[in-house]
């Protein structure tokens, strides 16, 4: 019996506090506030896509012909490796040559709302990593 009783003890030791998963639950809307309020502040804006290689631009075009490429020779030879690598690769500098194409831009704040968006993220994820990483019996 005394075997039983002490795994009973663990397991009730190791059961989350209420007090914690309220911390946990004010840490997660806490950053969520201060991560919207972040966004609202952000203005994204894109291009034509393409990618650059020192001096030289490669079009939005000429990014989508190894892709183009790789599907006809997998038409030709379906059971080759390499058609597959190019098709992987094509499709790889096409989702590259999009999110080099995205322009972020911070709008215009005052002082105070960057103070607020910073205060909130820093303490919400202060109690998310407090409630996460403390042991419950190193506090007792």
């Amino acid at each position: 019996m005394g075997e039983k009783e002490e795994k009973q003890n663990e397991v009730k030791e190791r059961r989350v506090q209420p007090s914690e998963a309220g911390e946990f639950m004010i840490g997660i809307l806490l950053l969520a506030a201060g991560l919207f309020m972040l966004a609202n502040k952000v203005r994204v804006s894109t291009g034509w896509y393409g990618l650059s290689f020192g001096g030289f631009n490669v079009s939005s075009g000429v990014v989508t012909i190894p892709l183009i490429l790789g599907v006809i020779w997998h038409t030709i030879s379906p059971k080759r490796f390499a058609p597959k690598l190019l098709i992987v690769l094509g499709t790889l500098f096409i989702v590259v040559s999009i999110i080099m194409s995205v322009r972020l831009t911070m709008l215009t704040a005052s002082l105070f709302e960057y103070i607020v968006m910073f205060f909130l993220m820093a303490i919400g994820t202060g109690l998310i990593i407090k409630t996460v990483f403390t042991d419950p019996k190193e506090e007792k």
